[in-house]
C-alpha cells in the first residue's frame, strides 16, 4: 500500500487482478519488462514468448510472469527496501517516465509512461557508447510486444517534460548541475552503468531532450529483430 515495511509474505491473488482492465495488466507488464532488463534477465526468454499486447492471459500465464518479476525484484530489495543504493536500478525508466505521466495529468498509466522512459533511457545510453544496438532492440521488441505506442502522448509537450525532469527525486542523491539529469542507465542488460552502489550517470539535459524528440515525436527507426523461436 505505498508503505516501506518489509513484507512477511508476499501475495499474488489473480482474482483481484481479474478486476483490472487490460490497461492497468499492461502497465504492471511494464515494470516488470523493467526488471527482466535491468536485474533478471534470465526473464527476457519468458517475456519474448509469453507477453500479449492484448493481456488476455489465462491464470497459468500470469501466474507464471508476475511470480517471475517478483522473485527478481526481491532479490534486490531484501539488502536495500527504500531503492537507496543497489536497488536504484529499479528506477529505470521512472527519470522520463515519471516526468511523462506527470504532464499527462493522470491520462497515461505509470507502467506505460515508464515503458517510454526505458526507450528514451535506452537511446541516452545508445548514444553514449554504452548500450549495443542489439540490447536497444530488444528493448523496443519487449516494450511493443506488450502493446506499447513509442510516441509521446497527445497534449503531452516535450518542454513540459524537460520541465518536471528538473524535480526528478533522484536529483538528491548525487551532486547536479541544473543543465544535468541524473538517469538509470544500463551498459548492457542486467549491468547498471554507473558506481557500484549507486547505479546513477548525470547526462547533459540536452542530449536527454534531444533524444526524447528523436524517439517519441520524431520517432527514430530502431531496428527490431525477432527473436528465435
Amino acid at each position: 500500500m505505498g508503505c516501506f515495511h518489509k513484507p512477511t509474505a508476499v501475495l499474488i491473488d489473480l482474482n483481484f487482478l481479474r478486476t483490472l482492465p487490460a490497461a492497468q495488466i499492461r502497465s504492471g507488464m511494464y515494470e516488470i519488462i523493467k526488471n527482466a532488463l535491468t536485474v533478471a534477465t534470465e526473464n527476457i526468454p519468458l517475456l519474448e514468448s509469453g507477453l500479449k499486447s492484448d493481456a488476455n492471459y489465462s491464470d497459468t500465464e500470469l501466474m507464471v510472469i508476475v511470480e517471475a518479476g517478483l522473485l527478481a525484484k526481491q532479490k534486490v530489495m531484501k539488502a536495500d527496501k527504500c531503492e537507496r543504493k543497489e536497488a536504484l536500478i529499479f528506477e529505470y525508466g521512472h527519470t522520463v517516465g515519471h516526468a511523462i505521466e506527470l504532464a499527462a495529468e493522470g491520462r497515461v498509466p505509470h507502467g506505460e509512461a515508464v515503458g517510454l522512459g526505458m526507450i528514451v533511457a535506452a537511446e541516452v545510453a545508445s548514444r553514449l557508447g554504452r548500450l549495443s544496438e542489439a540490447d536497444q532492440s530488444l528493448h523496443h521488441r519487449l516494450l511493443r510486444r506488450n502493446g506499447l505506442t513509442v510516441r509521446l502522448p497527445a497534449g503531452v509537450t516535450v518542454a513540459a517534460v524537460m520541465s518536471l525532469l528538473r524535480t526528478d527525486n533522484k536529483r538528491g542523491y548525487v551532486s547536479a548541475r541544473p543543465d544535468q539529469v541524473a538517469m538509470i542507465l544500463l551498459d548492457s542488460l542486467g549491468v547498471p552503468a554507473g558506481p557500484v552502489g549507486k547505479p546513477l550517470i548525470l547526462v547533459d539535459a540536452s542530449l536527454v531532450q534531444s533524444c526524447i524528440e528523436d524517439c517519441l515525436i520524431g520517432i527514430k527507426d530502431v531496428a527490431v529483430e525477432e527473436s528465435p523461436q
